[in-house]
């Protein structure tokens, strides 16, 4: 079996990875303390292609990468 991530995974977690740092670890702090969600960052989120990849497109989902 093949662990390698391929060149689309790789993207995405790339992607993911600069959102996270850049839009979620300056607020994580204050989002902890306040006991709040970051609603703020689910729009952000959703322009990335984020928010649909758990389903499948056949549903309206962007689908899992293989």
């Amino acid at each position: 079996m093949d662990f390698e991530l391929t060149d689309e995974q790789e993207l995405i977690r790339n992607t993911v990875r600069e959102f996270a740092e850049a839009e979620l670890a300056p607020v994580a702090g204050e989002v902890d303390r306040n006991h709040r969600f970051p609603a703020e960052a689910i729009p952000k989120m959703a322009e990335l292609g984020l928010m649909g990849m758990p389903w499948p497109e056949k549903v309206g989902g962007a689908g899992p990468t293989s």
